[in-house]
């Protein structure tokens, strides 16, 4: 698994290139719902995802990762300036700590710094949800997903939203 997330992360870094609009609204509500049921606790939120279909895992996975790319650049990097992988981290602990906190970052760039102030005070509490609907469908498929790819498509759609992106997908799933 090493070798494929750090082909996954040379792709992620090409797709976080590109500027799109974003708001923190453009997430679903049904995606913050499953975070806040979940309590930042990776088990609660595995719990949660196992009844969901596996296109309903691709879509949350979409989601969380759209909410974490935006925070990867300016102005959020010029408080946090660390590795694009330490970056990367506090990208996935702020959306993991729900909508609130991930809207007052949105507002204030500087709020990322509760981060880095969580990591000093106590490292090994530090937890973050981004590969748990990943790793539900590695077991489910027996491959990990190509989330990466179906990001660069919704990227190049045009669409704003992941949410409305995915029933496009979706309607013409089902018309094939």
């Amino acid at each position: 698994m090493p070798q494929l997330r750090d082909n996954r992360w040379r792709y992620k870094e090409a797709l976080l290139s590109i500027i799109v609009p974003f708001e923190p609204d453009d997430l679903s509500d049904w995606f913050w719902d499953i975070l806040q049921r979940a309590n930042k606790e990776p088990s609660k939120l595995k719990d949660i995802l196992q009844n969901l279909s596996n296109d309903e895992l691709q879509r949350f996975a979409l989601e969380f990762m759209d909410a974490a790319s935006n925070l990867r650049q300016e102005p959020y990097t010029n408080y946090y300036q660390a590795s694009e992988d330490s970056t990367a981290d506090m990208s996935y602990w702020v959306v993991s700590q729900g909508k609130e906190f991930y809207t007052t970052v949105r507002h204030h760039p500087e709020a990322v710094l509760a981060y880095e102030a969580a990591e000093i005070a106590n490292p090994s509490r530090l937890q973050s949800l981004e590969f748990v609907a990943e790793g539900i469908l590695e077991d489910r498929l027996g491959e990990w997903p190509d989330v990466m790819e179906d990001y660069g498509s919704f990227l190049r759609s045009g669409y704003a939203r992941i949410g409305d992106y995915w029933e496009a997908q979706r309607a013409y799933k089902e018309q094939s």
